[in-house]
Order: structure tokens, then sequence, then C-alpha cells
């Protein structure tokens, strides 16, 4: 699991948490409650190795600012160093569209590869890029 943050005078400011494509599975066989996560399954079905981008979050007072870029490139940078260089992520399609991260990652260039409906009805759009 990869972790990284971005601060402003001594204040968080944003974070991105990504899973390399060991440690998601490793989480899937252990954990119960992935054990029922069809997201998870469909990317855990992917080649290996890869980087599941879970959440990359700025506050919204910096949105503005180049945050989300940086920290899209520090994750990368450092995925790219264990010769991983590919990486999904889930986003928030229908009902609810999640329209700041769609805008976000086409601004990035991932590619929208399939989409996966879970049992609440929300479906969600797998996306992909090369690092």
């Amino acid at each position: 699991m990869k972790k990284t943050f971005v601060s402003e005078t001594n204040e968080i400011v944003g974070f991105s948490i990504a899973y390399y494509s060991d440690f998601l599975k490793k989480l899937k066989k252990d954990d119960a409650y992935t054990d029922s996560d069809k997201i998870i399954e469909k990317i855990i079905s992917f080649p290996e190795p890869f980087l599941y981008w879970d959440q990359l979050c700025v506050r919204p007072e910096f949105f503005k600012r180049p945050y989300g870029g940086l920290l899209y490139y520090r994750t990368a940078e450092e995925a790219l160093r264990h010769s991983i260089n590919v990486a999904y992520c889930a986003v928030a399609l229908r009902p609810w569209m999640n329209k700041v991260s769609l805008d976000f990652i086409q601004k990035y260039g991932w590619a929208l590869m399939e989409e996966v409906t879970i049992k609440s009805g929300l479906t969600f759009g797998i996306y992909t890029r090369e690092l």
C-alpha cells in the first residue's frame, strides 16, 4: 500500500491511497469485507503488476492549486520505481456521478475499460492508464 500526503503550512491539504496488486490480492484473501467487493474482484483479475488507486483527495479550498497533480505524479513515480507501469481506479457513475473525480482522471488521460454495478445499485466505471 502506498500513502502520499501533501501539506501547506503544516496542514494536510490532500492525500492519495493506492495499493500494489500483490497487496490487494492478499487483502482480498485475508479480509472478509473485501471478499464480497465486486470492484476489487474485477481489479484483481487484471494482469499483474498494477497499481489500484483507491483514493486521491484534496480539500475543496485547495482545488485551484496543483496538489491533485502533485499527488498523482508522486504516486505514479513511486509505482514506476517498483516496475509497475499500469494503474486502475474506480469512479462512481450512476445513479450518483463523482464529477470531480471524472474531470480529474479525464484531465490525466485515463480510459474507461468497463462498468461494474454493486449490490446497492451504484455503478462504477473501471478506468486505466499507463503510468
